[in-house]
């Protein structure tokens, strides 16, 4: 599995970085991951895996899942 987007990503699409508190760079990783999860479970039936290349969309809705489970 890829993840599809980085902390910088998260910080410009989704979370604000004063929303951040005492969350660690490893439980930011860990929720990124856990989003990316989420985002080929929608996307494996449409696409060929593993994808190489990806837009700023998924990176963008990555974020976002991300930011809620966070």
């Amino acid at each position: 599995m890829s993840q599809y987007a980085t902390i910088a990503d998260l910080f410009r699409h989704g979370m604000p970085p004063t929303a951040r508190g005492n969350i660690t760079d490893a439980q930011l990783n860990a929720a990124l991951g856990s989003a990316s999860g989420t985002a080929d479970s929608y996307l494996r039936g449409r696409y060929a895996y593993p994808l190489v290349a990806w837009g700023d969309d998924l990176k963008k809705y990555v974020c976002w899942i991300a930011t809620f489970e966070l």
